[in-house]
Order: structure tokens, then C-alpha cells, then sequence
């Protein structure tokens, strides 16, 4: 049997958290059966900093940070998040290019930026690393931290883990932990659950709508109208939504928009769509803004017709801009008009000439075919005479 290897014959460093989210609002969205897409949404256009545990980055891979503690985890889903990583294992911090992050065994939050606390549970490490991106002020959100069981038994919001990767929940245990890591916050931070329903306590209890109403961070975007229809035309039954554009179009249109960064592309959708079809969409728009990076997408509702908009870090809506193609040189273009006239032009003359000269060829050689005709016909005469 092999022997396990020690975290330095990997080559990654242990992440030291600094506090380069202070001032902000951070919310950390776990695994629990009451996380829903439309709360992230909620989550994204107040401008609130996103950790994701485990598999929440599937409905939000726009996330600012995707946690996950256990190597298993990593290497089933191999997860393709564009945003920053974090683990507790060298292993998959090697492996996925993921931010190493040193754990010491307990339960109360850790002020060493070099480490987190253990604790077992990987909400209440990342609940560390958001303390410490904080510098252990402001607020904390939580969402997805039930600590219970959801209908008919639900562990997650997608269900169960497959194999080896689901194991038993102890609840109990991990709403002790938290009260423990409850009464090690300092004053100037503030962790509230946003969790419908939750069976953990030791915190502040809030409706995310209202804990999102006074947060902190990058400035709150409304979230857009359902867009007028067009007017019907004459002689033809209005069509409901309006003039229809495929959205493969309006992607590839976006561009035209020139979004800056820091704006938040709005997208309303005419239909439901899973958490798939989700990922697929970011993937396309990642791939039509590749050169506008900082722009960031946010795909909400159900309207009539789908429709493409930017705001503004103002809330401005941005108008596209078709680009103009550049008039050639107006020598050049007399140049190419020159040319082919001349051409045109001795063309002409010259099958003009050909044509002359093929017709007086022709007059000519008609007569002498008649004259020598009629000599033979008089010499035959002779020869029989």
C-alpha cells in the first residue's frame, strides 16, 4: 500500500485570508434543502460578495468564492468555476488550482489569517474564511444553513450526493458548533440567518429581503420590468411578446452593448429553465464577453419574451451601438471606377473591329466561290461538247 503523501510534496502555498472584502456584505449560501436559485438572484442584484458551498455553485457560478472541504468532492465533481477556490486539502488545491486554506481543530472562529477552525462541517468553514476576508467586521448572511432535514427526507437542495459522498448529517453536533463560533464574534461583526425556517438559532433571525435592504457592498441593481409588446401590424394578429429575436442573437449581440466593468448584464427569460441550462447560458455569455471581462450576468424571471440589457453601476440602461464600417478613400474608389471604364471601353472598339473585319472577309469570299463555280461548270461544258 502507498504511503500518503505530505502536503509539501505538493507544490501549493497555504492561503493567507486577507481582509480585502471590508466594508462589505458577504453572504454564504450552503447546501440546505431551502436554497433556491431566485434567492441567489435576490443575492447578486443587491451586490453582495457570494460564497458558495459545494454544489451551490451550480446555481450561482457567477459566485465570488466556491469552498469545499473534502478532496472526494472535488475530484467527482471537478467542478468548472471561474471564480476563486478554496479547500482544506493540498490535494485538491493542487489538483484544481483551488487556494489552500491551514485548519486547526475546534470550533470557535480563528483570528489567525493563516488558519480556520476545523469544526467539521464545511458552512461553518467558510462562515471563517468570509470572517476573515471581512477583517471580523460587518456582516454575514446565511443561506442554506436549515440543519434539518427537508421534505420527504431532502438533505441538500439537489438531493443527495452520490456513493461514498453521502454521508450521515448530525445536526445536532453542527448547531453546537455554531454556537460556539456564535459567542466567539467580535462586536463589530454581525452574522445573521437568512435561512427559511432553520433549526439554527444561535444567530439572528431575518427575511433575506430585509437583511439585503440595508447591506453593504456594490451598488443595488433593479431588477428589470417585463418588456412591452410590439404593436401589431396591419392585417396580422398581434403575436404575444412581440417582434422575437433567437437568443442565440441576442448573446451574440452583447458586445455591441460595450459593457464596462462592474455592470451586470440583465437577462429575463420567456420560460423556466433548470440549474443546467443555467450554467449553459453563463458559458455562452462568458464566451460572447470575453472581451469585456468584469461584466457580470444575471439571468432572472419569467417575462414574455426574452430580452438583453446592461445597467450601469448607476442603474443607466445601455443602448447598443451597431459599429459603422469605415468608407474606402474617395481616390481609390475613382481609381477602381477608372479602370474598369477604360476596359470596358477598348473591349468594345476591339470587338467592333473583329466584327468589320469578319464581314468584309465574308463579302469577298463569296463572289470568288460563285466565279469559280461557274468556271467549272463551263469547262464541263466544253469536255462534254
Amino acid at each position: 500500500m502507498n504511503a500518503a503523501r505530505h502536503p509539501l510534496d505538493y507544490a501549493v502555498e497555504a492561503w493567507r485570508i486577507e481582509p480585502d472584502w471590508r466594508g462589505e456584505t458577504v453572504v454564504i449560501a450552503a447546501g440546505g434543502p431551502s436554497l433556491t436559485a431566485d434567492q441567489l438572484a435576490m443575492v447578486r442584484a443587491a451586490g453582495c460578495r457570494l460564497i458558495v458551498v459545494n454544489n451551490a455553485w451550480q446555481i450561482a457560478p457567477w459566485a465570488d468564492l466556491l469552498y469545499a472541504c473534502d478532496r472526494a468532492w472535488w475530484q467527482h465533481y471537478r467542478p468548472a468555476f471561474p471564480g476563486e477556490k478554496a479547500t482544506i486539502s493540498p490535494e485538491a488545491a493542487f489538483d484544481f488550482g483551488s487556494h489552500w486554506v491551514r485548519f486547526r481543530k475546534g470550533t470557535a472562529l480563528s483570528r489567525d489569517p493563516d488558519h480556520i477552525a476545523l469544526a467539521a462541517n464545511g458552512g461553518h468553514q467558510a462562515l471563517g474564511i468570509a470572517a476573515h476576508r471581512l477583517g471580523f467586521e460587518g456582516r454575514i448572511l446565511l443561506l442554506g444553513f436549515d440543519m434539518k432535514p427537508g421534505p420527504g427526507s431532502l438533505k441538500h437542495w439537489h438531493g443527495s450526493h452520490p456513493g461514498p459522498l453521502d454521508r450521515g448529517m448530525p445536526f445536532g453536533k453542527w448547531i453546537a458548533d455554531f454556537a460556539v463560533a456564535a459567542n466567539s464574534l467580535p462586536p463589530p461583526l454581525t452574522v445573521i440567518n437568512c435561512t427559511p425556517g432553520s433549526a439554527l438559532r444561535c444567530f439572528p433571525v431575518a427575511d433575506l429581503a430585509d437583511a439585503l435592504a440595508g447591506a453593504a457592498g456594490r451598488p443595488p441593481l433593479a431588477l428589470p420590468a417585463a418588456p412591452p409588446a410590439d404593436p401589431p401590424r396591419e392585417g396580422r394578429p398581434a403575436r404575444p411578446g412581440g417582434r422575437k429575436m433567437s437568443l442565440a442573437l441576442q448573446i451574440a449581440r452583447t458586445a455591441l452593448l460595450k459593457p464596462q466593468p462592474g455592470d451586470v448584464l440583465v437577462v429575463t427569460m420567456n420560460q423556466e429553465i433548470d440549474d443546467r441550462q443555467v450554467a449553459v447560458l453563463h458559458k455562452r455569455f462568458d464566451r460572447a464577453l470575453s472581451a469585456h471581462p468584469g461584466v457580470s450576468v444575471l439571468i432572472v424571471g419569467r417575462h414574455d419574451r426574452v430580452t438583453i440589457e446592461v445597467k450601469s453601476e448607476d442603474g443607466k440602461k445601455l443602448v447598443p451601438k451597431p459599429e459603422e464600417k469605415p468608407a474606402p478613400p474617395a481616390e481609390a474608389a475613382t481609381e477602381t471606377e477608372a479602370v474598369p471604364s477604360a476596359t470596358e471601353a477598348a473591349t468594345e472598339e476591339a470587338t467592333k473591329a473583329q466584327a468589320s473585319a469578319a464581314e468584309a472577309e465574308g463579302a469577298t469570299a463569296k463572289p470568288q466561290r460563285r466565279r469559280s463555280t461557274g468556271g467549272k461548270k463551263a469547262a464541263g461544258a466544253k469536255a462534254g461538247a
